[in-house]
């Protein structure tokens, strides 16, 4: 697939309608379209070793996260040059998002770009909206297994619908999930770490999306804290359907270019020819599934109503 950057510098265009303003210039950020969470740490301006205890959300559906117990720690400067949200699972620290209709797709794609250290408890999230630990039979996540290597992602049941595959610890890494109600296909890094078949819409909660931990509690919704998460999370991204290959491959470039990680396949954007314009990369093209055509990253231009382009 080629990827067209967009930099700010070369030339402006000018248009009326609506840009898509979103991660990779996929989607808009006004509260209305498909993007319903975006967390950005670098959007947090809070001195180093400050407590945060708001996470405001970007993409205009107002899905703050807040911290109503033990907040997590801003850190700058830990990954390019960008800060991350710490958390230290000694002092059981997390954040929360209130439940809300537009958190509970039928289907879902879902970017976490984070690490976890040697020190983190077995399952523990980096992102899940469930009822409680004891049984994770509803909504979805990206979690810790209990192998000391491994993370999963799940739709509606983590025992049945889901994605298991080993995760160096320490390691920066885009984790992503996306079910579109045939299958939930989990990457790391645009490397696909396999496929599960499950054809339902996805079983929700009314409980929380927690971020570091997972709510504890015997039955009905769990509140408390059990296997706190220690680690960082750069950036956290949901959209209330499963993207195409083309946005998916859009958006991880979009995150590794300004994290300066590296992708296990289909990476499109030269960081190294490109390197003054990698923290704002969005993109067009198309893939047999569908396309992307109007994108515009967080400066001034835009791309839009692209058009002969072919697949891949």
């Amino acid at each position: 697939m080629k990827l067209v950057a967009l930099l700010a510098f070369l030339f402006i265009v000018i248009h009326s309608g609506f840009a898509q303003t979103g991660p990779g210039g996929i989607q808009q950020t006004n509260g209305l379209s498909d993007l319903v969470l975006w967390l950005d740490a670098n959007t947090i301006d809070q001195s180093n070793g400050t407590n945060v205890s708001s996470w405001n959300d970007l993409s205009g559906y107002s899905n703050t996260a807040t911290a109503p117990g033990n907040d997590p720690a801003f850190t700058t400067d830990v990954i390019n040059g960008f800060p991350a949200v710490r958390f230290d699972e000694d002092n059981d620290e997390y954040l929360r998002i209130d439940d809300d209709t537009s958190l509970k797709p039928n289907t879902i794609s879902v970017f976490v770009v984070g690490s976890y250290t040697n020190n983190t408890s077995q399952y523990s999230p980096f992102l899940i909206k469930t009822d409680n630990y004891d049984d994770w039979s509803r909504g979805y996540g990206i979690a810790r297994q209990n192998n000391n290597e491994e993370v999963l992602g799940f739709v509606t049941d983590w025992n049945s619908n889901f994605v298991s595959s080993d995760l160096d610890r320490d390691t920066p890494t885009i984790m992503s999930l996306v079910y579109d109600k045939n299958d939930v296909r989990t990457y790391y890094d645009e490397s696909s770490q396999g496929s599960d078949n499950y054809t339902t819409n996805i079983n929700h909660t009314t409980n929380f999306l927690y971020l570091g931990i997972s709510p504890d509690g015997s039955s009905g919704l769990g509140t408390g804290v059990r296997n706190p998460l220690d680690g960082d999370i750069y950036e956290a991204i949901i959209l209330d359907r499963n993207v195409t290959a083309a946005e998916r491959i859009i958006i991880h470039n979009y995150l590794a270019a300004k994290y300066g990680l590296t992708l296990g396949a289909n990476n499109v954007y030269n960081e190294d020819e490109n390197g003054d314009f990698d923290f704002d990369v969005a993109g067009i093209g198309i893939e047999s599934d569908g396309s992307q055509t109007d994108s515009q990253g967080t400066g001034w231009v835009r791309i839009n109503s692209a058009s002969g382009m072919t697949s891949n």
